[in-house]
């Protein structure tokens, strides 16, 4: 979370890194699992917001947003 924090990183040896001016992406396969599954019945479709249900159990806030 420090490079998220403050935009620096600092390894054992004390340098830093600076990450003020990089994008990190990040994914998961957090939801594919309900993104799967199929429902019963004629009607192929699934509850919107189950994946971010996984999502939002898997990872804390600092990462969601």
């Amino acid at each position: 979370l420090q490079v998220m924090d403050h935009g620096t990183l600092t390894d054992n040896n004390g340098r830093k890194a600076d990450f003020r001016n990089v994008i990190i992406i990040m994914t998961t396969n957090a939801g594919a699992e309900s993104l799967t599954k199929r429902s019963v019945g004629f009607v192929d479709a699934r509850a919107t917001g189950d994946e971010m249900a996984d999502i939002k159990r898997m990872f804390t806030p600092e990462f969601r947003n």
